[in-house]
């Protein structure tokens, strides 16, 4: 999971937990996005 998170970091993407915080390790779960409409997910 790792490798994608950086991935799409170095996009210039968003990922987040679905809380919105950056426990997406922890939390097992994933939100990705081109960063433009993140929020509104």
């Amino acid at each position: 999971m790792a490798a994608g998170i950086l991935l799409v970091n170095e996009a210039g993407g968003t990922i987040t937990d679905m809380t919105g915080n950056q426990a997406m390790m922890e939390r097992g779960d994933v939100i990705a996005s081109n960063g433009q409409f993140h929020n509104n997910l």
